[in-house]
């Protein structure tokens, strides 16, 4: 009211709001009648909207941008000629890499972190590499992106992908995780813009003191190890990728890749004077953590796929997950290298986890707990795991395809007879063929069709069960039959499995005795059919054997009979145990 009285407005210039405090937006606020603003901010759409949840009135934008690298490097040099900061050539030279690698060359912030390392002088701390590395970094020279919308609009791609190339219910579960998905996404975003306004740490430190020792020393490899698993086990269970030990080991070595240009990380230690080149020359968590490095690995290791794809995924799939890991930490990483935006993850600093904290060690401990959980899911497969717990008819093939070319099959079902409508209550049953969404089974010597529509079934299932018997190895071979030959003379072995046509010559009783079944429970394997119109060539006998997954029972029926085979082709899959 004085300043008022006076007859002029002072003119304020408020110096980053977007590190603004509650406290002092509140006694901003008070003064919006009495003074002129001048404000300095991010171009972010984060802070346009800060600027008008403030002010509410118009106002005129004035660019500030940053030094060039150029000018960027005299004034670091002429400040440290200023204040006389006297440490080896090496040491200043490493610690100018770093702040210029990992800010934008904003004079404040190269100033202040100029200033931070002449208390630490003061104080007597032994100055090094492993000092500089722990050094803070003050938010004026850091500009980042938010990953977190990324890591939603990948896992919304999954679902979707995984959503089109799916039939029955299975599909709709992906549909519902991709909703629910797309609400997360919509809630966070929701949250950040409300959640960011409150920030007001204007340090950034990337690591923590909080935890000592050997816990502190091997808790970071540990937890790039477990995310790595537990990243690698999601994408393979989405997909129903083949996931073995094999495949997670290629993902725990590369997922350690990334921190070569730190020497004293685990991989570091291995070619330490490499690593030490790496990071003289780049600094940690930059080029060795951005996209740059991740598509030459790609091509580096593209020949992997000629011994398995499997293992060249889970490779990139390590690698990744290391560098989204490390987007937790408060500083984030330079994925999009030479640029230099830090990406993060999520948008609010409180939020993220500092290296060698006590947040680290539970995050690890929820990451481990998830991979027991996600583990069978990523050996066995979502269809397997759904089929296993709802008994679903739609996901039983499938389930039998991974099954039946290593095991006996075996289901458990529930539900009534088509033609006789008698309950069947757990009824076991040998699984013979699968193909497409239709079930072949075999029980007392009969074969049964099973499918999950009950007009073509002869089971209307409820439930149905698949079970793993003996290890086994199923081998196919095809008989070409070009000259007449005795049916008995065929070389089926016992426990085969025949399909095939074969032209015959046979007794008329066996026409009458073997008809064409449609509407029966049991599944028409042998079926005579005669040639002509209206049976006329049926007195000679001559007729197309048909047969379609007969079990040896049924051969050796036919076997019993006078049957001269003239042509035709048969499929025989033998069953042996391994």
């Amino acid at each position: 009211q004085e300043i008022n009285k006076r007859g002029y407005k002072p003119y304020f210039l408020i110096d980053q709001i977007e590190n603004i405090t509650q406290k002092a937006l509140s006694f901003l606020r008070s003064w919006l009648r009495y003074a002129n603003f001048v404000i300095t901010s991010r171009p972010d759409p984060y802070i346009r909207n800060l600027r008008s949840f403030i002010w509410d009135l118009e106002y005129q934008k004035i660019l500030i941008h940053p030094l060039k690298e150029k000018e960027a490097k005299i004034l670091f040099d002429q400040y440290l000629k200023i204040i006389n900061l006297r440490l080896p050539k090496r040491i200043i030279n490493f610690f100018k890499i770093r702040i210029l690698k990992h800010i934008f060359p904003v004079p404040k912030a190269i100033i202040y972190s100029i200033n931070y390392l002449f208390n630490l002088t003061q104080t007597g701390v032994k100055i090094d590499k492993k000092t500089i590395r722990e050094l803070p970094l003050h938010r004026s020279g850091i500009r980042e992106k938010d990953m977190t919308v990324v890591l939603f609009l990948l896992a919304i791609s999954f679902f979707i992908m995984r959503f089109l190339t799916m039939r029955g219910t299975q599909g709709y579960l992906y549909g519902v995780f991709a909703i629910l998905s797309i609400s997360s996404l919509w809630i966070y975003r929701l949250g950040a813009k409300r959640l960011l306004f409150r920030e007001e740490n204007q340090l950034i430190y990337n690591s923590s003191q909080e935890l000592k020792g050997k816990i502190r020393k091997y808790l970071p490899v540990i937890s790039h190890l477990i995310a790595s698993t537990l990243f690698t086990q999601i994408i393979f269970a989405t997909f129903t990728l083949k996931y073995n030990l094999i495949t997670l080991l290629f993902a725990l070595i590369f997922s350690l890749l990334p921190d070569i240009d730190h020497p004293y990380s685990t991989i570091g230690k291995l070619v330490k004077r490499l690593s030490e080149k790496i990071e003289e020359k780049f600094s940690h968590r930059t080029i060795t953590h951005s996209l740059i490095a991740l598509i030459i690995l790609s091509i580096f290791l593209f020949p992997l796929n000629f011994l398995d794809w499997h293992f060249y995924l889970s490779s990139l799939l390590g690698f990744t997950s290391h560098i989204l890991y490390d987007c937790l930490s408060p500083a984030g990483v330079k994925i999009f290298y030479p640029l230099k935006y830090s990406c993060v993850i999520p948008a609010m600093e409180s939020l993220r986890v500092p290296v060698g904290s006590n947040r680290e060690a539970i995050l690890s401990l929820c990451m481990f707990i998830l991979c027991l959980i996600t583990y069978p899911i990523a050996s066995l497969g979502w269809g397997s795991i759904y089929q296993r717990v709802m008994a679903d008819p739609f996901s039983a093939p499938d389930e039998i395809k991974k099954l039946i070319n290593r095991y006996e099959v075996y289901c458990v079902i529930e539900g009534v007879w088509a033609v006789s409508l008698l309950p069947v209550e757990k009824e076991r049953f040998r699984v013979i063929a699968v193909r497409g969404a239709q079930i072949w089974v075999e029980k007392d010597e009969k074969v049964y069709r099973l499918t999950p529509e009950s007009a073509t079934s002869s089971i209307i299932i409820s439930r149905i069960r698949i079970y793993k018997g003996k290890r086994v190895k199923r081998i196919a071979r095809t008989i070409h039959i070009k000259y007449p030959i005795s049916f008995n003379s065929l070389p089926i072995p016992e426990g085969a499995i025949v399909s095939g046509r074969l032209t015959c010559n046979v007794h008329p009783r066996l026409l009458e005795e073997f008809p064409v079944r449609e509407a029966t429970e049991e599944y028409p394997v042998i079926q005579f059919k005669p040639y002509g119109k209206r049976g006329k060539e049926m007195v000679r006998g001559d007729c197309d054997l048909i047969l379609k997954y007969a079990t040896y029972s049924y051969i050796e029926k036919l076997k019993k009979e006078a049957i001269i085979v003239l042509s035709g082709d048969i499929i025989i899959t033998e069953v042996v145990e391994r």
